[in-house]
């Protein structure tokens, strides 16, 4: 980060070329998307509706994030950018020393060719607010591990973080590991609190929900969606205009997807050595494993994302090695291995299929045929990202069972019984 910062500060133009080799689209300037958030809350303390206008940002981008932000008036202005920016930055890579360490020079490589990447790179780059996500997690990571007090300040970090953005709400599910009673406290509170700023900006949520992006194939995103509507617009590009339903195309595409899905899952999770692996992992792995399969997979199914919300599947890395490390049975080693492998390919995909090097070297080749083989790599990127996803629900669902089965009042509810006080 270092190097890369001295060379903007003395050739900004190599600067842009390192960017753009590895696959990243480079704004003017770094720490775009930070720059964004400044301008939205300086707007709308102006008296501008950011949700149809944005006249303080450069490309006057319209507000896209939860109406809290526009309450935080506290954040300075834009000309603070940079120091914000690089305070991000360098807390994401500190927050990556808090992860549990790597048990061999493998590891370590295999760690570092998934960080030192084109998805760290662009989250890294725009100062993007998932960076900030990634650190609430790991704090809640951290704090989850510890007494009851420790334990309900990371679920209140959680509940914050889904406030800002929605999507870190999944990581709510750390909460089956909790007595029945305290797992009842605590989700009835975040409800409450999230119904309840929900329906203060009801208003407001209804403004932005329109403002929101959806995507669209071969692009920096990734989604359960692309694949379907890929499909559907194939076939409707093959069959007379209007002969085909293209949403029936798409439900059946995406059925056929899940279904598939679903039989590796449950190959997986009906196996006793897979949830045996996943009770014999350390704590710490255990739990750095859970908040990036619940963010991954819960952004995979929710929706659009853009690929720099790949961060965290740095998350799972330690806990997947661990398992490949265990005396367990061999498919589950293989399982742990393929999907270490998974991860490190997609955290590698935009250098294939984003606005590269590589996708300009085939285009020069030849546009046609060069643009096809990219659009096949993005389709392969795709399938990896519904085999991952599967993996890490596969692994939630391993996990709260085997919570289920050690928490003695859990286990009496599952059986039926009434528990005593």
């Amino acid at each position: 980060m270092i190097a890369l910062a001295l060379l903007y500060h003395l050739d900004p133009g190599y600067y842009y070329r390192v960017l753009a080799f590895i696959g990243i689209a480079p704004f003017q300037y770094p720490f775009f998307d930070i720059q964004g958030i400044l301008s939205w809350v300086d707007c709308w303390q102006r008296g501008v509706d950011v949700y149809v206008t944005n006249p303080c940002d450069v490309r006057y981008r319209v507000f896209t994030y939860s109406p809290l932000w526009l309450r935080l008036t506290f954040l300075p202005g834009k000309e603070w950018t940079n120091p914000l920016g690089l305070c991000l930055a360098i807390s994401f890579f500190l927050a990556l020393a808090v992860l549990p360490p790597p048990r061999s020079s493998r590891e370590l490589l295999l760690r570092l060719v998934a960080t030192l990447s084109p998805v760290t790179a662009f989250a890294v780059e725009r100062a993007n607010i998932d960076l900030l996500m990634f650190l609430i997690a790991t704090a809640a990571g951290v704090l989850v591990l510890g007494p009851l007090c420790r334990r309900v300040a990371a679920y209140t970090m959680i509940v914050i973080g889904g406030l800002l953005k929605i999507y870190p709400l999944v990581l709510m599910v750390l909460t089956l590991r909790e007595r029945p009673r305290v797992f009842l406290w605590v989700n009835g509170a975040a409800a409450a609190v999230v119904l309840a700023t929900g329906v203060y900006f009801h208003a407001e949520v209804v403004k932005v929900v329109p403002n929101i992006p959806r995507g669209e194939a071969f692009s920096d995103l990734f989604g359960a969606h692309f694949l379907p509507d890929l499909i559907a617009q194939m076939v409707d590009g093959a069959v007379h205009p209007g002969l085909v339903e293209l949403r029936l195309v798409k439900l059946a595409t995406f059925a056929a997807l899940f279904l598939a899905s679903a039989g590796w899952f449950f190959a997986m999770v009906r196996r006793l050595d897979f949830r045996i692996a996943l009770a014999r992992l350390p704590e710490q792995e255990k739990i750095f494993l859970l908040i990036g399969a619940a963010l991954v997979g819960g952004c995979f199914f929710a929706g659009s994302s853009i690929g720099y919300r790949g961060i965290h599947l740095l998350f799972t890395l330690p806990g997947l090695l661990a398992m490949a490390r265990m005396e367990a049975d061999m498919r589950v080693r293989r399982v742990a291995l393929q999907g270490c492998a998974l991860v490190v390919a997609l955290t590698w995909a935009g250098f294939f299929t984003w606005y590269g090097l590589f996708p300009k070297t085939l285009e020069w080749i030849g546009k046609v045929p060069g643009a096809r083989l990219v659009q096949f790599l993005w389709c392969i990127s795709q399938i990896a990202w519904w085999l991952v996803a599967t993996l890490f629900i596969a692994v939630l669902i391993g996990c709260c069972s085997n919570w289920f089965e050690a928490v003695p009042e859990w286990r009496r509810l599952r059986r039926g019984e009434v528990a005593q006080a």
